[in-house]
């Protein structure tokens, strides 16, 4: 009886480690999945009107990272659509919030003030209680479309 005592606190030990086991591969895989979902953005060219959104007000050559829209613009959610203007950026986030930056001497940036430059993206606040679908930008200009929800249509019935 001992050792079938035994053989059973054996296997139980087992099963603990082997459940740890999986555990901790669920919490791995969770984490992973959750890095694979971050976002990065990056940009580069001619940026002497912050239209990179690196903070900086000169033309980069290789690839730079928007750190800050992986920070602090990152409760906004996944950027889903970029439109480039002469010298801005107008960005559609999945949940149809609006950002832009760069040139915005004449108002294109919809931030509520004529700016010459925005260096980094911010929110564009007037559009916060509308639902965007797409962004444009122009040379000196943007525009958006709202999604006002869906109607339902009448249809007269037919003469017989």
């Amino acid at each position: 009886m001992e050792e079938q005592e035994k053989a059973v606190k054996k296997q139980k030990e087992i099963n603990e480690e082997e459940q740890q086991e999986r555990e901790n591969a669920t919490e791995t895989t969770q984490k992973h999945t959750k890095e694979l979902k971050q976002q990065e953005l990056w940009s580069w060219g001619a940026g002497t009107e912050g239209q990179l959104g690196t903070g900086n007000l000169k033309d980069e050559f290789t690839p730079q990272l928007l750190i800050n829209l992986s920070n602090s613009l990152s409760s906004f959610g996944q950027i889903s659509l970029l439109s480039y203007g002469g010298a801005h950026v107008i960005a559609l986030t999945s949940g149809g919030k609006v950002l832009s930056w760069g040139r915005g001497a004449s108002g294109q940036l919809g931030l509520g003030q004529i700016m010459p430059n925005c260096l980094y993206p911010k929110l564009v606040d007037s559009l916060t209680n509308f639902n965007i679908s797409h962004v444009s930008a122009g040379w000196n200009h943007s525009g958006f479309v709202s999604v006002v929800g869906a109607r339902a249509l009448r249809v007269p019935p037919t003469a017989k």
